[in-house]
């Protein structure tokens, strides 16, 4: 059930909000106020061609906010929060198109198997519908209150399994380390553990590194006296 309709920048629009109230909803009016409009809005976030649409602005974006039925839940899968679904389509000037389901990208033919679970959209041919598999069994599990009931209670089991997985993957991300940086600590604990620590030439290690300690200060006194000579060796002029 749709409950929410959001349009910015499509044909006649600038920017709308239609909150859609619990129960029967009419819209009336005259021929072009506006009517098609918010159903073309809707047919393009439920994953409508969007090639030659009107737009305002550099870029239409449609959001639309439904209560899933148990069968679109199933087929949001993971992608299902335990709330409303929420569907955004972006469609920039160029034609270049965007689509969401809770913020999450998706292919636009996901959008088009997901919209007859989420909406009846009724013309002149709605009886073909009954034809395809998913809207017959969609019918049909409408009618059955222990369906209903089970998929309640699936739904609130997903839910929580899902938010057990967002919370797993938030620990290991901050946990884990960039592959570089672990790659480095592996193979220095590699190098440690070939190490035999009872080789004699490991003895007296601390009493070796206090006798090199001076050489920086050495090296400095090297680099002096043997700067001159590799002037004069590369043709670079007398000693200095």
């Amino acid at each position: 059930m749709l409950s929410k309709l959001s349009i910015q920048n499509y044909a006649l629009i600038d920017h709308i909000e239609w909150d859609v109230a619990q129960g029967w909803t009419v819209l009336t009016g005259e021929t072009g106020s506006g009517k098609s409009i918010l159903l073309g809005a809707l047919g393009l976030v439920l994953g409508d061609r969007a090639e030659g649409i009107e737009m305002r602005g550099e870029k239409c974006i449609v959001e639309a906010v439904f209560q899933p039925s148990p069968a679109a839940i199933t087929a949001l899968g993971s992608l299902h929060e335990g709330g409303p679904c929420i569907l955004r389509r972006s469609i920039a000037k160029n034609g270049r198109s965007r689509a969401y389901v809770n913020d999450e990208p998706v292919k636009l033919q996901f959008l088009k198997s997901l919209a007859p679970l989420l909406v009846d959209l009724h013309g002149q041919q709605d009886g073909q519908r009954l034809h395809s598999h998913e809207g017959l069994l969609h019918a049909i599990d409408a009618f059955s209150t222990d369906a209903q009931a089970l998929a309640k209670t699936w739904s609130q089991s997903h839910g929580l399994w899902a938010q057990a997985i967002r919370e797993q993957r938030s620990i290991e991300a901050e946990g884990s380390l960039p592959n570089a940086d672990s790659d480095y600590l592996q193979y220095q604990i590699k190098e440690l553990e070939q190490l035999d620590f009872d080789d004699p030439g490991l003895e007296n290690l601390e009493s070796r590194l206090d006798a090199l300690s001076p050489c920086p200060r050495d090296s400095s006194v090297i680099e002096r006296h043997t700067w001159p000579v590799a002037r004069r060796f590369w043709g670079l002029g007398p000693f200095a």
